[in-house]
């Protein structure tokens, strides 16, 4: 799949464990319900893809183009985002438990109800997102932007700060 055209390409619920996607175009795609688990995809493109009950643990999907993507219910725990674009995207309930979105863009992102405990956002820009009773539990949240973002009922408890841009503007060093 390395370097692959697949725009608009229907693999859901495909066996991809392991599949080296490097740089693949798979804009519009519908990957949902796949087996991603140990995948890379990195630097691939999979903008507005359908990734929904996707199961990606340990994926590399590091600086992927995948705005207004659906990871809706996606296991990306331990998956590697760091510089990935997920601006407008859906990860409504996806658990990204330990995974690691340092420098990502989330700008507008909808993380409503997600599992996001001892990830690393450092550098982070969750500018507008949507974190409402999500798991932020011992998240690292050190140069993130959260500015504009609703964090209602979410948990914040021993998440790290410095230097952290808070959803009201303020500054958060907490932590430094």
């Amino acid at each position: 799949l390395s370097r692959a055209s697949l725009i608009r390409a229907n693999l859901s619920n495909s066996n991809l464990q392991s599949a080296n996607g490097y740089q693949a175009i798979l804009n519009d795609a519908n990957l949902s319900g796949s087996d991603l688990s140990g995948a890379s995809f990195s630097q691939g493109a999979l903008n507005r893809a359908d990734l929904s009950g996707v199961v990606a643990p340990n994926a590399n999907l590091e600086n992927i183009e995948a705005r207004a993507s659906n990871w809706y219910r996606s296991d990306l725990e331990y998956s590697h985002l760091e510089g990935a674009n997920l601006s407008e995207a859906s990860l409504t309930e996806a658990k990204l438990t330990g995974a690691v979105l340092a420098n990502a863009e989330l700008y507008r992102a909808d993380l409503i109800g997600a599992q996001l405990e001892e990830a690393d956002l450092s550098g982070t820009s969750l500018r507008e997102a949507l974190i409402r009773n999500a798991n932020l539990t011992n998240t690292n949240l050190r140069n993130a932007d959260l500015r504009g973002a609703n964090l209602a009922l979410t948990d914040i408890t021993q998440a790290q700060f410095c230097n952290t841009r808070m959803a009201n503007g303020d500054i958060n060093n907490a932590d430094c």
